[in-house]
């Protein structure tokens, strides 16, 4: 919700840009709105501007090093790979019922 009042700022003040940035940090962990703005403010504008940045928290220098990692996805025939294993470990989270009945 404070994303959708922060836009307009950086819209006028930056372009798209600068609310491209925002949106992509968020995405990173330990990263909200007000966060990113400041970290905006301070005059980042990359991810590489961000990893040289030395007041980052743990979890946001985590969110730096895993970012392209995790926002690849996993194809499915690795996830169907590694079913039964998971099946068996977790039996009563995840059954295989409830993958063939919801995948």
């Amino acid at each position: 919700m404070l994303i959708a009042i922060l836009l307009p700022y950086l819209l006028q003040a930056d372009s798209t840009i600068g609310a491209n940035n925002i949106l992509i940090w968020r995405s990173l962990g330990g990263i909200g709105p007000a966060t990113a703005l400041k970290l905006y403010d301070k005059g980042h504008r990359t991810l590489d501007d961000l990893r040289n940045d030395d007041s980052l928290t743990n979890a946001q220098k985590s969110g730096l090093k895993y970012f392209d990692d995790i926002r690849h996805r996993i194809p499915c025939h690795e996830v169907c790979g590694v079913l039964p294993v998971i099946c068996y470990y977790f039996p009563k989270i995840i059954t295989p019922f409830y993958f063939a009945k919801n995948h």
